[in-house]
């Protein structure tokens, strides 16, 4: 902190414009909302959206002004998986380093998400990666990724691409009800990269 002259107080620091003091105020509450939201129906999804004003601790008025009905709240959980999804992968630096090792990285990342990942993995599920604007994009990536292990020797070269990618996800939603049942993280980590590295790994 300044120190201040003595015998003078120091001035006070510009106001904040109220419009942006808004803006910020209007984004947390969507940020809780999205969130309360995903939560609730991670849970339950057939929860109302009075649950999720329950959740979220606001009243039905608050959830109206920023999500008109359920459909515009659950568009809203959708892109926000998508944004962790995507900030995941951001993470696990999938260009780096052997093929077999990108998808482990990728795939601890993931299984940190929690609600996003109930959201996708349960019954009937409410949110759709194949929905998302680069769905196509992000298979092509995931694909990439798969032909670059089984040419540096690290995936099995015999198996195709899309069985590999339909081993993973396979074993990703086997690793989120593994830790439904109440197993550690950590646990479900070690025993989601045995499985896979022997699923799909080079028998060489």
């Amino acid at each position: 902190m300044p120190a201040q002259t003595p015998g003078r107080a120091e001035p006070p620091p510009p106001a904040e414009p109220t419009d942006a003091a808004e803006s910020r105020t209007s984004a947390r509450t969507r940020r809780a909302i999205v969130e309360a939201a995903m939560e609730t129906w991670a849970g339950d999804r057939h929860a109302t959206l009075a649950d999720i004003c329950g959740t979220a601790g606001i009243g039905r008025s608050t959830l109206h002004r920023y999500y008109a009905d359920r459909a515009a709240l659950l568009a809203a959980v959708s892109e926000e998986c998508h944004r962790q999804f995507t900030t995941a992968a951001v993470r696990a630096h999938p260009d780096d380093g052997p093929g077999l090792e990108a998808i482990l990285r990728l795939s601890e990342e993931l299984l940190q998400l929690g609600s996003a990942l109930s959201l996708i993995f349960s019954d009937n599920a409410l949110v759709d990666p194949d929905t998302w604007s680069d769905a196509e994009e992000s298979d092509r990536g995931l694909a990439g990724v798969i032909l670059r292990g089984q040419q540096d020797g690290s995936i099995d070269p015999d198996l195709p691409a899309d069985w590999v990618s339909l081993t993973l996800w396979m074993l990703l939603a086997g690793a989120w009800q593994h830790g439904l049942l109440g197993h550690s993280r950590r646990e479900t980590v070690q025993l989601f990269a045995r499985s896979l590295s022997g699923a799909i790994g080079s028998r060489s």
